[in-house]
C-alpha cells in the first residue's frame, strides 16, 4: 500500500503548540470543549497535523482562540502556500 503524499501544507506549529501543553489530539478536542470553545472530533487535529485536509475557516478561529493567539501566528503553513 502506498503513503499518500499531503494535499495541504502540514499545520506543523499546531503540533508543536499542542506538544508543548502535553496534549494527545483527544485531549485537546475534550479541553476546547470544557472551556466552551466550539470544538470537533480529534480526527480533524490529526488530518490538518499531517496535512491530509487543510482546516477550515471556523476551525482556525476555534484553534487560534484555544491557543490565544491569531491564525496567522497558529497556521503559518498556510500563508507560506498562498
Amino acid at each position: 500500500m502506498e503513503k499518500t503524499t499531503a494535499e495541504f501544507p502540514k499545520c506543523e506549529t499546531l503540533r508543536l503548540k499542542r506538544m508543548r501543553l502535553g496534549l494527545s489530539q483527544s485531549q485537546l478536542t475534550c479541553s476546547m470543549s470544557e472551556k466552551g470553545i466550539n470544538s470537533f472530533s480529534s480526527n480533524y487535529i490529526s488530518r490538518f497535523e499531517c496535512g491530509s485536509q487543510k482546516p477550515w475557516k471556523k476551525a482556525r478561529i476555534a484553534l487560534s482562540q484555544y491557543f490565544e493567539c491569531s491564525e496567522s501566528e497558529l497556521f503559518p503553513e498556510l500563508l507560506k502556500s498562498r
